[in-house]
């Protein structure tokens, strides 16, 4: 499926202001507003808070008698916390899941939340092969559902398993299936971010320049929508240095390097901000800017 990515504009979005609007409330939130709370408090930069909000969603939920939501809200505390590397929490959460869908869920119509979960810690786990068929019937429940949020995760999923088993054209079908939904802005934004950054990855692994340019000039589109937005701005400019730095521009290359490392001095997100040094150390390294390599290393140690 071929499209132009770069064609479509983000709807911008004002994170702080949403952030703000829903914290005067206080503890008046309905779940459904403390899902909203967490979501614009992840996309600042505030993950505990993300994970407290979630689970007091989780538990208005269950208070109320809504199984089904109060499931799904235990899915988005999987994925916040995976994706801070808070994989034994995670762990905990998918269990809590499972015990939820085996006492509300008897039809097994939302089995799909959990098969997503167990799926990916499969393939982050080497097993490609099982963890493939897990996030296919992952991805046939949420079609079924019409949950795109889900089904795009479980496509991200099974692509990157496509990738790991050297199917390669029908990985990047998959994932320019997927992807048609992001840009169409029919998934959460939290969803947005990981596709972008999953997109990328995918094809700088297999050197396909011509899609990772495109992708990565779509995502900036996207963050320059997103007013505060603290997460996936660093992916972003790392992933635009490195495709500099494969095109021969080290000063364009070396600039987006800098003002990554500036931008983290001010991060809260101290996992995200981690692996952003560790890449950049790598990548300024292999590039043999030796200023930039002192000054980041710097960083990493104060």
């Amino acid at each position: 499926m071929e499209t132009n990515v770069t064609s479509l504009r983000p709807l911008p979005r004002d994170w702080a202001q949403e952030y703000a609007a829903l914290s005067v409330e206080g503890s008046d939130l309905s779940p459904e507003n403390l899902e909203r709370y967490a979501i614009a408090a992840h996309l600042l930069g505030k993950d505990e808070q993300t994970v407290r909000l979630l689970e007091q969603a989780h538990s208005a939920y269950l208070d109320q008698d809504r199984a089904d939501e109060a499931a799904r809200c235990v899915f988005w505390l999987i994925f916040y916390l995976r994706n801070a590397g808070q994989t034994a929490r995670a762990a905990g959460w998918i269990a809590r899941l499972r015990r939820i869908l085996d006492e509300h869920d008897p039809d097994g119509r939302l089995t799909y939340l959990a098969n997503l979960g167990e799926g990916v810690s499969l393939m982050q786990s080497g097993s490609a092969s099982e963890a493939l068929a897990m996030v296919q019937q992952s991805a046939a429940g949420a079609r079924a559902a019409r949950d795109d949020d889900l089904y795009v995760l479980a496509g991200l999923a099974g692509g990157r398993c496509r990738l790991m088993l050297g199917q390669t054209a029908d990985a990047m079908a998959t994932l320019d299936e997927v992807m048609v939904y992001v840009r169409a802005d029919r998934v959460a934004p939290q969803v947005i971010g990981l596709a972008y950054c999953w997109a990328i990855s995918m094809c700088m692994e297999r050197f396909d320049m011509q899609r990772a340019g495109e992708w990565t000039q779509a995502l900036t589109g996207w963050c320059d929508a997103q007013s505060g937005l603290m997460p996936y701005r660093g992916e972003c400019q790392v992933h635009r240095a490195e495709i500099f730095q494969l095109h021969g521009s080290w000063t364009e290359a070396t600039d987006e390097v800098v003002r990554v490392e500036q931008r983290l001095q001010d991060a809260s997100f101290v996992a995200g901000a981690a692996h952003y040094r560790a890449v950049l150390c790598d990548a300024v390294e292999r590039w043999g800017h030796e200023r930039t390599v002192c000054q980041i290393q710097a960083s990493v140690y104060d």
